[in-house]
């Protein structure tokens, strides 16, 4: 998979952009606040459906125009041909297009995958269990069609079972809550846990190998920790039945998951170095990639925004290798010397321009 043309309109502060680009290595330089970044998120809207910077569309809108819309076009090519998408936001409603056909969110989710490392992304590792489960979560929504559906069943429950524990007072109260949600929330439950737990499986595996090529020496594993305590979600929820009650919350169930990533058995969050985690981090984005690729049976697109120049020339190499089956976009400040036969491109004062 690999994006081989990107238009903007009222997007941030680039201005107005068409642009082609290599199916290989995409090395975007130039100094700070010049729309590098702003590039790679246009991008991204196709695989996240919305930014990664903000969590308000009308964010994005170019501010100097005083307009109240955006949009986004991508051409990419897939192994079963050439997809034409589209992003419009209007007074910060979003609407989808794939091939002329408009498509709702849940529709939209899998057909463009794209990985993307930002310096938010270290968040992952040090942020707290909801980034964990938001980036899980976000995964799935991709590569499996029914998870989204799912998740969105069980938050609705959720939030209908919370409202309601508020107001109840009795046991018997709380039994009628119980009665109309509890079974959505088993059912939705079970299938959100059993593909997270399959999923960090396979994340663990290659975690392992990428960060051991990484030059580090640990051992490092992923474990995924459901809040159930061993049991099964029924069982779970009666069992936290009476503390339900008390604390007018639900305590058990898959939103309060977590992984937990560890070396040599250590866990990474609490006695892991900067160095280590950075380095884990790295490694779980090429794992993502990895899984991405095997579960739809090629490379998705892997974006590195303002992180190669971090690396020392060493790990730098290992990246920009492992990323070569599929399209790499990296953004720089300055050239890099292992980028040399890369297609260069100069991202100045929000214009994109390739470089012969």
């Amino acid at each position: 998979m690999h994006v081989r043309t990107l238009r903007t309109y009222n997007f941030r502060n680039l201005k107005d952009v068409d642009a082609g680009f290599s199916p290989g290595v995409n090395v975007l330089y130039g100094d700070n606040a010049q729309g590098k970044t702003s590039v790679l998120e246009a991008i991204w809207m196709f695989t996240g459906l919305k930014s990664f910077r903000t969590k308000n569309i009308a964010d994005a809108y170019a501010f100097s125009s005083g307009k109240n819309e955006c949009r986004c076009d991508v051409e990419f090519e897939t192994a079963d041909g050439t997809d034409r998408a589209a992003m419009v936001s209007e007074d910060s409603r979003r609407t989808f297009y794939f091939n002329g056909a408009e498509y709702s969110p849940a529709e939209a989710l899998g057909r463009f995958n794209a990985v993307i490392f930002t310096p938010n992304t270290y968040d992952v590792i040090n942020g707290a269990p909801e980034r964990r489960r938001n980036y899980l979560d976000s995964l799935l929504c991709q590569y499996e069609s029914n998870y989204g559906a799912q998740l969105a069943v069980y938050s609705r429950a959720l939030r209908q079972r919370n409202a309601g524990l508020k107001n109840c007072s009795t046991a018997e109260e709380f039994s009628r809550l119980r009665d109309a949600w509890d079974p959505h929330l088993v059912r939705c439950g079970n299938i959100i846990m059993e593909a997270r737990e399959r999923l960090v499986k396979e994340l663990s595996e290659m975690v392992a190998e990428f960060y051991g090529e990484l030059g580090a020496d640990e051992v490092c594993s992923v474990e995924y920790e459901p809040k159930t305590s061993g049991e099964a979600l029924d069982a779970a929820l009666e069992k936290n039945a009476e503390r339900d009650l008390l604390t007018k919350t639900t305590n058990a169930g898959p939103h309060r998951d977590d992984i937990d990533i560890r070396l040599n058995g250590r866990s990474l969050k609490t006695f892991g170095s900067q160095g280590q985690r950075k380095t884990c981090a790295l490694a779980l984005k090429l794992a993502e990639a990895g899984v991405g690729a095997d579960r739809r049976g090629e490379s998705p697109v892997i974006m590195l925004d303002d992180f190669v120049g971090e690396l020392d020339a060493g790990r730098r190499k290992f990246v920009i290798g492992a990323c070569s089956a599929g399209q790499l976009f990296i953004t720089c400040c300055e050239r890099i010397p292992e980028l040399s036969g890369a297609a260069e491109y100069v991202v100045a004062d929000g214009t994109v321009s390739r470089q012969e």
